[in-house]
């Protein structure tokens, strides 16, 4: 028996096969189409008819997070989380790895509001493609750090790249660059 508006508790369990998550958000994918696919296990928690946030946790498994798009395919190489508890939400140990891609993302959010993403890694130039297709041909690999943060409607962070031996080409410059910086602050 379930009572839904008297606050009643509930609990579900799930397992995902991979899941195609690339049909339920929208992915570059110049040329060939994107794929990003899970797999895993968790459980949901809450109260019905009261207003109190969901509860989610979710695990998986090495390689169970996978991208794939035209020659790169990218795999989670560690078991990672997500956990949704008590209007605070965090992932834990994400890591995806390619032939010349290692990038770490973790995130995090306050029940006040308050948000920070952090991450790096290398990651191969070609991935630039997906989003922007025969504009940009890029060979190479960059280093990649990120940090955002997020107070209330104050937002700060910073971005570094650096492209080490690195061609791009377009239409107006086929060179290669021998190194290139971004830093963006703010």
């Amino acid at each position: 028996r379930v009572g839904l508006f008297n606050g009643q508790r509930w609990r579900a369990a799930f397992e995902l096969y991979d899941l195609p998550i690339d049909r339920y958000i929208v992915l570059g994918g110049y040329g060939e189409p994107a794929r990003l696919s899970f797999t895993g296990r968790g459980e949901a928690t809450g109260a019905l008819g009261l207003d109190e946030p969901l509860n989610l946790v979710v695990n998986s498994g090495p390689g169970d997070l996978s991208f794939t798009w035209d020659r790169h395919a990218l795999t989670a190489s560690d078991a990672w989380s997500l956990k949704m508890e008590r209007g605070e939400a965090r992932t834990e140990g994400l890591r995806l790895v390619g032939e010349a891609t290692d990038l770490s993302l973790s995130a995090s959010r306050s029940e006040g509001g308050s948000a920070l993403i952090a991450g790096g890694g290398r990651f191969d130039l070609g991935l630039i493609e997906l989003f922007t297709g025969e504009t940009l041909r890029a060979e190479g690999v960059g280093e990649l750090r990120l940090a955002l943060n997020r107070v209330g409607e104050k937002f700060d962070g910073a971005l570094d790249v650096t492209l080490e031996e690195a061609t791009l080409r377009t239409d107006a410059f086929p060179h290669p660059f021998e190194r290139v910086e971004a830093h963006i602050v703010g």
